[in-house]
């Protein structure tokens, strides 16, 4: 069967596309942690995490549904960390560890 898989390029990218337009809509003053985006892509786009990655669709429509989703997964995953690490009683069990 020859299908349409999802690209985990344009996931990376419409996540990103995503972030800032929740953080702000200006690319340019929107200030990214790349390395928690990067392990929360990585883990995202895992096989054990995401298969429906990995999988033929039958149209370019179907996978860039798949694509929108895990895109918005991947986004508020990353905001809910965020939200996470800011509070204050998560900011003193850190220090006390």
């Amino acid at each position: 069967m020859n299908g349409v898989y999802p690209v985990r390029l344009f996931i990376r990218n419409k996540a990103r596309d995503k972030l800032v337009e929740a953080l702000g809509g200006n690319p340019s003053e929107v200030s990214l942690d790349g390395s928690l985006l990067w392990d929360v892509t990585n883990t995202l786009l895992q096989p054990t995490t995401s298969p429906n990655l990995y999988r033929p669709y039958p149209s370019r429509d179907l996978a860039a549904q798949v694509e929108e989703q895990t895109a918005s997964e991947i986004a508020s995953a990353y905001i809910r960390i965020k939200r996470q690490a800011a509070n204050p009683l998560v900011q003193r069990l850190n220090q006390l560890l």
